[in-house]
This record gives C-alpha cells, structure tokens and sequence, in this order.
C-alpha cells in the first residue's frame, strides 16, 4: 500500500508540497484500480461491477503504518509542527489511520478533515522516502573515490527514491577529479541532501537542480578529456 503508505511527503524543493505528494499514492491505489473498474464496466452489468469495486483490496496497514511511525519520529523536532499536530493524536492508532486515509482518498465516510489528511500523507510519505532511500540499489564506485563511497552511496539512494535518475555511474565518476568530486559533494551538502534528518525529503526541487548542475560537469569533464585525447591522437601521428 505505497499511497497510504505514503500518507505523508514533502517532496520537491518547496513548491506545491500537497500535490506532489498525494501523485505517488494515487497513482498506485487510486487510478489505477479505477482505471481497471472502468474496463471492466463495458462487461460488467452494475451489480457485478459494485461486487468487483468492493473486491478491491485494501493496502497493506500494518506496513503503511510502520512506514508512518518512521515519517513521524523522522519529522519530530524538525520544520513540521503543524503536521505533527495534526496526527499527534493518532499515535497508537497508526492502522486506524491508514485506515481512514485510505477512505479518505476513495471518497467514502471518514473522520479526517482535509488538513490532517493532508497532514497524514506528508507524514507518511516522508516514512516511504527513507525507506526507499534505505533500499536503493549499490552503485559501483571507483577505488579513487573509495572515501567518498559512504556519501555517494547516500546521494544515490536519496535521489533514487526521490525518482531522480543519477549520473553517479563509474564512467561519469572517473571523469572528474577528486577534487572536482569533493567540490560536487560539498555542493550537493550545502543543498541539505547529505545531511542527517529528513529534510532532503522536502527538497525534491533541490535535488533535480543539483543533480543537472552535477550532469553538466561531467559532461564538461568528458568533453575536454575527449579535446585532450583527441590532440594527443593528432600530435602521434604527426610526429609518425
């Protein structure tokens, strides 16, 4: 149940937090059990299609409200006291929550109003980040950049879950200098991505401006390794 799972976020960069972070769980729980509903409609007479609507299965509580707890005590203390206000009260009922979230999202009865919905699904959405974060795939980093492997490995894993593909591959790594990586690193620090706590969870924006600023350097790097490579092909055979 990645959308009530998700019950909470605050992705990209800053803008428009609400929205972005309902996309995900929609998509998953939402849209698309409706858009199956709706094939089947031309088949279906009515009461075969209210059966087929009830048969569609709820999330995964007990998992979405683990991934809850984890958005919640990542975001207490932090820049979000009026969300943790508005789900304090659930604590010890996190299901119940997911729950009514669930609900909430499909338009039936529930007892959230629209603030602590909200509330709830940027709660839980920054639990699903970390979590994704945690899960992301190794990458392979070159033995020069053996003690920059701990905060690549972030970085990865936070842009992976974020769903900003990185450029972070050994080929591209090797075209810049450690320094150059240092300087790459510090700036990807300075945005609040290799920082403890959650808040590169809200800084979707951040992330996507960092990670083109990074692409243009590598790029940059190949080229003039390539100029470089090219000149030193022409002078040998000038000089055979």
């Amino acid at each position: 149940m990645r959308e009530a799972c998700a019950v909470a976020a605050a992705p990209k960069g800053r803008a428009r937090p609400d929205q972005e972070s309902v996309r995900g769980w929609h998509t998953d729980f939402i849209k698309r059990p409706l858009a199956d509903l709706k094939k089947e409609a031309s088949n279906l007479a009515q009461p075969k299609l209210e059966k087929a609507k009830n048969a569609i299965q709820s999330p995964d509580v007990s998992s979405a409200a683990e991934i809850f707890r984890r958005g919640y005590a990542a975001l207490v203390g932090e820049k979000s006291a009026s969300d943790i206000a508005l789900v304090t009260p659930w604590l010890g009922k996190e299901e119940s929550l997911v729950a009514e979230v669930y609900a909430h999202s499909k338009g039936e009865p529930n007892s959230l109003d629209a603030d602590q919905y909200r509330a709830a699904v940027r709660v839980g959405r920054v639990g699903q980040l970390l979590t994704e974060a945690e899960a992301a795939p190794e990458i392979d980093v070159p033995d020069a950049f053996a003690d920059e492997r701990p905060d690549l490995g972030r970085l990865a894993g936070r842009l992976h879950a974020l769903g900003i593909p990185h450029p972070l591959s050994p080929t591209n790594l090797i075209a810049l200098a450690p320094v150059e990586l240092r300087q790459q690193l510090d700036k990807a620090r300075e945005a609040g991505l290799l920082s403890d706590g959650a808040d590169w969870t809200r800084n979707a924006a951040g992330a996507r401006g960092f990670t083109q600023q990074l692409t243009r350097e590598i790029d940059q790097a190949k080229s003039v390794e390539r100029l470089l490579e090219d000149r030193l092909i022409h002078g040998n055979r000038r000089q055979s």
